[in-house]
């Protein structure tokens, strides 16, 4: 009986780690989340943002329809994505480029960079940029709406400045802040994107509004 409980305890263990892991690689799942500011213009009151991220090369359906659809049901007025959109080790390059193509055809798309582009090479850079992708490496763009505007601010994964520069990620980061932050107005409202949220430490010290 003690045999057979074990048994059934072990396959209820690794049918439950299988589910899991499925789960996590197939389902997309969608977060809303609501951010009110004082120093966002009014203009911007009811605008939407989707962020996409650590996708590492995935496809969701053909023509990664399944994905496209989540995001279209949103209705953005923005796309941002994070970092991490191909694998090194699996690359995915071909998922990665069809889903951008299908996203500059509707809205504006800002990308900034992962460790794993990084480790590639960057190499697939142009190609996004081809496409009408607006790469942000440690720069900002000001994002005009109904008159009004507020600053998005992009920097690259801190892995560029460690193998290229030798510098701490840490220091790494603070460098691309201050390169991101040069022609940004204190006054504006302003939206950083980055990979790494394990440093928001970091982007506060820098007083920025809003990170994803």
């Amino acid at each position: 009986m003690r045999k057979r409980t074990r048994w059934l305890l072990s396959l209820g263990v690794l049918a439950l780690g299988s589910w899991f892991l499925y789960r996590e690689n197939n389902i997309i799942d969608v977060s809303q989340v609501t951010v009110a500011s004082s120093r966002l213009p009014e203009a911007f009151n009811g605008y939407r943002v989707v962020q996409v991220a650590d996708l590492h090369g995935k496809a969701f359906g053909n023509e990664q329809q399944r994905l496209l659809k989540k995001i279209n049901q949103a209705e953005p007025d923005l796309i941002v994505m994070t970092g991490d959109l191909i694998d090194s080790r699996r690359n995915g390059e071909e998922a990665a480029l069809t889903l951008m193509k299908a996203l500059v055809d509707r809205y504006p798309v800002y990308f900034v960079t992962g460790n794993h582009e990084v480790r590639l090479n960057l190499t697939i850079l142009p190609k996004l940029e081809q496409l009408g992708v607006t790469v942000l490496r440690n720069e900002s763009r000001v994002i005009e709406y109904q008159g009004q505007s507020f600053s998005l601010l992009g920097i690259d994964d801190p892995t560029t400045t460690r193998w290229r520069e030798g510098l701490s990620e840490p220091d790494g980061i603070r460098q691309s802040l201050d390169q991101a932050l040069q022609d940004v107005s204190p006054d504006a409202f302003q939206l950083l994107l980055a990979h790494r949220p394990e440093y928001k430490s970091l982007y506060a010290e820098r007083s920025v509004d809003l990170v994803l």
